[in-house]
């Protein structure tokens, strides 16, 4: 996801226990699909 994103110039900033976070969230399947897209953009970095 994160290369994805890079990829198509979206920049986030995270630490790294949010990202760990939002992994076991994803693998628990407490987060969907809007729960991911609203993590991204909390997570945006405008520029």
């Amino acid at each position: 996801m994160l290369v994805l994103l890079e990829y198509n110039d979206i920049r986030l900033s995270f630490s790294q226990e949010e990202l760990i976070s939002l992994g076991f969230d994803i693998a628990k399947g407490m987060f969907n699909i809007q729960d991911i897209i609203i993590w991204i953009d909390n997570h945006k970095i405008n520029r």
